[in-house]
């Protein structure tokens, strides 16, 4: 049983360091992107930390709303100041300037940190002035770190739980030969 549990451990360690590998693609695919000269709209389903990036190079934006397409390829940078993003109430949320100028790059895709934002789920509005697309999510790169975390945390717990059922199981060895105790009397007839 011990042998098994290591065995699992080691390969839901395996499964989790292979689903790192794509995931950060998968996380540039699915950030939400702004486009240069329009409003766009975005709809946020919980809440926490939105990394804002100017995008610099990228795969093609359809046209939305009255924002238009934008091709694939290189892409103008977009100042920190020049994106504003607000909640329904019409009020702009603080763009944190945490790790500001930081560049991202993800295969073909690349990007620099323009800061963060907390937000709540809901409807924002984000504007951005000129010409760039501005992409909002989480960072890629972190969220691949904290997947090999986690496989480390895994590796480490199913180790752990292994090695508790391997001393667990031990029994104290039995025999079937008979049990003779140095401090019993003899038995017997007695003399005298």
């Amino acid at each position: 049983m011990p042998a098994l549990l290591a065995i699992g451990a080691l390969v839901a360690t395996a499964l989790t360091l292979v689903s790192a590998g794509p995931l950060p693609a998968s996380v540039v695919d699915g950030l939400a992107r702004a486009v240069g000269g329009c409003d766009s709209l975005l709809e946020v389903d919980r809440s926490g930390t939105l990394i804002v990036f100017s995008e610099e190079r990228g795969g093609a934006v359809d046209a939305i709303g009255s924002c238009g397409a934008v091709a694939p390829g290189e892409r103008n940078r977009v100042r920190a100041g020049s994106v504003v993003i607000a909640d329904v109430s019409g009020s702009a949320l603080d763009l944190d300037g945490r790790d500001r100028g930081r560049a991202v790059e993800v295969g073909d895709w690349r990007a620099t940190v323009l800061g963060q934002v907390e937000v709540e789920p809901g409807s924002f509005l984000v504007r951005v002035d000129g010409d760039g697309v501005v992409a909002l999510g989480l960072d890629p790169r972190e969220v691949e770190s904290r997947r090999r975390g986690t496989a480390v945390a895994v590796l480490i717990g199913g180790l752990a739980v292994a090695a508790l059922a391997a001393v667990s199981s031990r029994r104290p060895a039995t025999s079937d030969r008979p049990v003779i105790s140095v401090w019993d009397p003899p038995s017997g007839p007695r003399l005298g």
